[in-house]
């Protein structure tokens, strides 16, 4: 499994995330560390996860596991990736079962968040 430093104020942040969604691209799963993500309250924070990332109507879709030594929980956090000028937009579903959904939409069926990342574990 190969492993990832995201961050985004860095010069080369675009190039990173590029290699994230190429290594992701194919249903691989990696180790993505330094994440930016938003917090509960709003502002910005890092954290550490699992990425991978499927494809919705064209759109490259990368989900995270994520662990927040700050807020002591595991979440799931959604990014939309833009290649044409390598934007990120992050969505931040209430509930698991928006991503669940999502997957369900592109005919991949999981139970449960957990049973979607075992999937991807497991290959």
């Amino acid at each position: 499994m190969k492993e990832y430093t995201y961050t985004p104020n860095d010069a080369n942040a675009s190039q990173v995330l590029f290699k994230i969604l190429q290594e992701t691209q194919n249903g691989k799963m990696i180790w993505a560390s330094n994440v930016l993500t938003v917090g509960i309250d709003g502002n910005y924070e890092r954290a550490d996860g699992l990425a991978f990332c499927s494809s919705l109507h064209g759109t490259p879709i990368r989900i995270y596991k994520l662990y927040n030594s700050y807020y002591n929980t595991y979440r799931y956090i959604m990014e939309l990736y833009n290649p044409n000028d390598n934007s990120v937009s992050w969505r931040f579903p209430e509930n698991d079962n928006i991503i669940l959904d999502i997957y369900r939409a592109i005919g991949e069926k999981y139970n449960s968040m957990q049973d979607l990342f075992n999937s991807y574990l497991s290959e």
